[in-house]
């Protein structure tokens, strides 16, 4: 297993911020510096430490939705701007878990965090294909002419991109609610695609990943089952093994 993949499977941190800790030289494996991402270590003979610490496998998983409210950082820890971050509303938590994908500071809706690495790469990986479902308030008014363009796509960020879905939920005076879903995690996609059809982002709420639907007010959260967890790592990634030990 390489390096990355092991630490984010560990459940210490997601594969990306894994990558930063070992190119910074911060881990390392019978006490000599890894700073390799394709290094491979033996999960039965190699002894693997970061920052001076032992890191394992950890056998139970956890797996929680949260209701991200707006004006809030996707973040842990203090802000040093006085920000609000997510710790305001999970400091009661015992468990280390980090955010699978993020939310921007103005938008709101539907956040997974865990402290399982590899299902926070994979539900983010355009790969295989969770859809993400936005709600989104927009101005000026939607035109109907615009419908096939937005369906037809664009090219953002030197990649060609299509919605998944895409319908108009309501028209009002001067603005319209649509609800569109890519499976593509780019950085603020939603708001830079609709820009480009000509139509500004006032307001966005992520109400899915993939079977995961947002419940409860802003703020709260819910624990997702053991079964629940299996159920989609079998619908989206292929898992069969039946690991998953959410908390439940």
């Amino acid at each position: 297993m390489r390096i990355n993949k092991f630490l984010s499977f560990s459940g210490l941190t997601s594969r990306r911020k894994a990558e930063t800790l070992v190119l910074s030289g911060k881990v390392e494996v019978n006490d000599k510096v890894i700073s390799d991402l394709s290094y491979k270590v033996d999960l039965n003979k190699d002894v693997i430490k970061v920052d001076g610490k032992l890191v394992e496998i950890k056998k139970r998983r956890h797996y929680l939705l949260f209701y991200k409210p707006r004006w809030v950082l996707t973040a842990l820890g203090k802000d040093p701007g006085g920000l609000k971050t997510l710790d305001g509303y999970l400091k009661g938590l015992k468990l280390r878990l980090f955010p699978a994908g993020r939310l921007d500071f103005d938008s709101e809706g539907l956040l997974l965090l865990t402290d399982d690495g590899e299902f926070a790469h994979k539900i983010h990986h355009p790969s295989f294909k969770v859809i993400k479902k936005y709600q989104v308030l927009v101005n000026p008014v939607f035109d109907m002419v615009d419908k096939e363009r937005v369906l037809s796509g664009c090219v953002l960020m030197g990649k060609f991109v299509k919605p998944d879905n895409f319908k108009i939920l309501k028209n009002l005076s001067d603005a319209s609610w649509l609800e569109i879903a890519f499976h593509e995690g780019m950085k603020h996609l939603i708001k830079e695609y609709l820009k480009k059809m000509g139509y500004s982002v006032k307001r966005l709420i992520r109400v899915g990943i993939g079977d995961f639907k947002l419940t409860g007010i802003p703020g709260s959260y819910r624990w997702l089952s053991e079964e629940e967890v299996s159920n989609f790592k079998k619908k989206y990634f292929g898992d069969t093994a039946g690991d998953s030990d959410g908390e439940y």
